[in-house]
C-alpha cells in the first residue's frame, strides 16, 4: 500500500523526464533485472517514448557530453 511508486511518477513528470535517468543498483540488483523492472514501471504508468529515453539513456548522455 505503498505511495513511493506513485509519488516517483509524480516527481518525474512534475519535473520532466530529462531530469531523470536510469540506475540498476548493480551489483545488488542483476541489471537485467533492473531492466525488466523499469519497462514494467514504464507501462503501468503510460510514459511516452520520449519519457523513457530521456530517463533511460538521454539524461546521462546530455551530462556526460556524449551527444
Amino acid at each position: 500500500g505503498s505511495s513511493v511508486e506513485n509519488d516517483f511518477v509524480f516527481a518525474m513528470r512534475k519535473l520532466g523526464s530529462e531530469r531523470w535517468m536510469f540506475g540498476s543498483d548493480a551489483p545488488f540488483v542483476p541489471v537485467g533485472q533492473a531492466l525488466d523492472e523499469h519497462i514494467a514501471f514504464f507501462a503501468r504508468h503510460g510514459f511516452t517514448d520520449t519519457e523513457k529515453q530521456n530517463i533511460m539513456r538521454g539524461t546521462a548522455s546530455r551530462l556526460l557530453e556524449l551527444e
